[in-house]
């Protein structure tokens, strides 16, 4: 097993100008089968849709940076768990005062009014019934 290079910030991005130079930064700095899938794709493009082969080129070039980030592999090595964790919190902590603030307070959690959620206004009441969509009655 060869030895890893020292880790890169994307500012120190191998050069990636020329295929070759892509090709050798795929071989130092990319992900494991990525010189091959690079080659492959390369291969079959057709040569009269330079579109395709300029989006193979700029793929592989992201995949590169993507790889020397730190930041960005720490976060493809995070779990879904993790993941979920996170957005549940976040959900559960900070999406709703920032729902509220912009939809300019329509609603307020049960805990800050002593009830259910409803209308955040003295005055206002829930309806009893159902609304429907279609208005009173419920049909077109």
């Amino acid at each position: 097993m060869s030895p890893q290079p020292e880790p890169l910030i994307p500012s120190q991005a191998p050069p990636m100008r020329t295929l070759a130079e892509l090709r050798d930064a795929l071989h130092r700095h990319g992900f494991p089968g990525d010189p091959a899938a690079f080659e492959r794709e390369l291969a079959d493009a057709d040569l009269d849709e330079p579109d395709r082969i300029q989006e193979i080129v700029q793929a592989y070039r992201h995949r590169v940076l993507l790889h020397i980030d730190p930041e960005a592999m720490a976060a493809l090595r995070r779990s879904a768990e993790d993941i979920d964790g996170e957005l549940r919190r976040r959900m559960a902590g900070k999406a709703l005062p920032r729902v509220r603030r912009r939809l300019g307070v329509l609603i307020e959690p049960a805990e800050e009014r002593g009830g259910t959620w409803g209308p955040s206004d003295e005055g206002e009441t829930a309806p009893s019934e159902p609304v429907s969509p279609c208005g009173p009655g419920g049909s077109r």
